[in-house]
């Protein structure tokens, strides 16, 4: 009579073998639910920057579009010299926009470029963008300024370098936005 080993188990060589196939597996699942997270992340990122800075380019074109007698300076800030422009809003008071520090800048009081330049306009400049975005290049571009029969409108080129504040490293993005506003009233020839 033969009895028979029923009791056998697999070979060292075996659960070698099918741990490291199980090992491969959960790598690859969990580099796949990384890279779908990362992608997450930058479509997130990249919407919300698309859906502040459109909303805060609507405003501002709106403004510029009803307001007249626009002037562009170069002024100081606290990241060296920049570009603002302002102009009289529709309910009279000069408007002003400026980057300062990555953020579009919005006044609605006088501001000197001497008060600007020594700290002392800070407090009435207040944030027009959203925190989670970077305003990388603002830039305005002022045409048909002269008054006459053939001036034309005037009109303002606004260019814009934005990107997502603070991103993971790796889901960065930027983008570049311009659009031209035409003055809906003809400034008063002086």
């Amino acid at each position: 009579m033969r009895i028979e080993n029923s009791h056998r188990g697999f070979s060292l060589i075996e659960m070698l073998i099918a741990v490291g196939i199980f090992a491969v597996i959960v790598m690859v699942a969990v580099d796949m639910t990384l890279i779908a997270s990362n992608a997450q992340i930058k479509a997130s990122n990249t919407q919300a920057v698309q859906d502040n800075i459109r909303f805060g380019l609507e405003l501002l074109a709106k403004e510029l579009r009803t307001g007249n007698q626009y002037q562009i300076l170069n002024i100081c800030t606290t990241a060296g010299t920049n570009e603002e422009i302002h102009f009289t809003g529709t309910v009279g008071p000069r408007v002003y926009y400026l980057r300062d520090d990555g953020i579009i800048m919005r006044a609605t009081s006088a501001v000197t470029s001497s008060a600007q330049c020594s700290g002392g306009a800070s407090d009435k400049f207040k944030p027009f963008t959203a925190d989670e975005v970077l305003i990388e290049k603002l830039r305005f571009d002022l045409r048909g300024q002269t008054t006459g029969p053939t001036d034309g409108q005037p009109m303002v080129t606004i260019v814009l370098g934005v990107s997502a504040r603070n991103p993971k490293p790796g889901l960065s993005f930027s983008m570049n936005l311009q659009t031209t506003v035409v003055q809906r009233l003809r400034d008063a020839a002086p």
